[in-house]
């Protein structure tokens, strides 16, 4: 992983889309989302978070450099209608997650496919992972078949959790060209 990358400066783009790193003032938004019953419920930690919580968060997360969250806007607008994140870096692997959307406007768009094969690329690409890993709800239909779709394959179960993987070199082998730059 680049040393150098400040995570507070990296903006990736496709044709439709962008993710644009969270900064502190946008930590409530996320807050708030995340609190929503109808997201909340499709997390492993259900509880909802409170201020005092999402701050100690944000002081982790500011100090981290193996945690990469993103927002998702759509190209020519500063609203945030989703978020996604790589975090627990640890040499070549990280996890994959934090993934919503909201915004009920911006379901069924693709919206969330496009945001994870643009992480996927910047994870693969422009931090040399060899290999990313998530975690899903067993009943998170919704969620597990945008995973596949953007090429995450499943690994293993337990009772409640499905696991899922893509490496570096499946990644290659499947991936879409998407017109990504790096601003």
């Amino acid at each position: 992983m680049n040393a150098n990358l400040n995570k507070f400066d990296i903006n990736i783009a496709d044709s439709e889309i962008y993710l644009a790193p969270l900064k502190k003032n946008d930590a409530e938004i996320l807050r708030n989302w995340r609190n929503q019953e109808n997201i909340r419920n499709y997390y492993i930690f259900k509880e909802i978070i409170t201020s005092d919580q999402q701050d100690l968060w944000w002081a982790d997360y500011e100090k981290n450099k193996n945690d990469f969250m993103f927002f998702i806007r759509l190209n020519g607008s500063n609203m945030n209608i989703g978020a996604i994140a790589l975090y627990n870096i640890c040499g070549q692997e990280a996890e994959f997650g934090r993934l919503m959307i909201p915004d009920v406007q911006n379901r069924g768009r693709r919206v969330a496919l496009k945001a994870c094969r643009l992480i996927l690329q910047f994870g693969f690409e422009r931090l040399g992972l060899q290999r990313i890993y998530l975690r899903v709800l067993t009943e998170n239909i919704k969620a597990k078949n945008v995973y596949h779709s953007a090429g995450f394959n499943f690994t293993h179960a337990n009772e409640e959790v499905d696991f899922y993987e893509l490496t570096a070199t499946e990644w290659l082998n499947k991936k879409q060209p998407l017109t990504e730059e790096y601003k």
